[in-house]
């Protein structure tokens, strides 16, 4: 359990030991806040946290469902139902493509107050079909370069049944 008060006083108390001796004014650390808050608020509402009085209880485990979209350095970008995204680097998004629905495991609060996790589940393909580049067969997978629309490679495999 973290009390908001003391969240808020670290927060900021970090961000003026970070200014390098510019004094910051009233109505900006009433500005930080307000920001502060509405992250906070918004994180109740996907349902990572309960907001409760001075109380900020954090759910642990909880599973996140969105649409996954990747970059060229191989990141995901999962967007949300609230229309908020959650950035899952290369080495968590799994076998997730562009457009997979799938399900996400966050786990910190990124650079930018952006959520970061990882893939723990594709629930559904965003496609029926694919074009392939095969390298490997096996039993039950089959491993290669995966290409999209544009003719760009994203080494992969996909379960034999899909």
């Amino acid at each position: 359990m973290i009390q908001f008060k003391d969240l808020t006083a670290k927060i900021l108390k970090e961000e003026n030991q970070n200014s390098y001796g510019k004094k910051r004014e009233k109505w900006q650390f009433e500005e930080r806040e307000r920001e502060i808050t509405e992250i906070l608020q918004i994180l109740e509402a996907e349902g990572l946290i309960e907001l409760e009085k001075k109380n900020i209880l954090v759910n642990s485990n909880q599973k996140l469902l969105g649409t996954i979209s990747t970059s060229k350095k191989g990141d995901g970008f999962v967007k949300l139902p609230s229309g908020m995204e959650v950035f899952v680097p290369g080495q968590y998004v799994q076998s997730a493509i562009q457009g997979d629905l799938v399900e996400v495991q966050p786990n910190a609060i990124g650079k930018k107050g952006r959520l970061e996790g990882e893939v723990t589940k594709i629930l559904r393909r965003g496609r029926d079909l694919y074009r392939m580049i095969v390298i490997e067969k096996d039993p039950k997978f089959i491993f290669g370069k995966l290409l999209d629309i544009d003719g760009e490679e994203k080494e992969g495999y996909l379960l034999r049944k899909t």
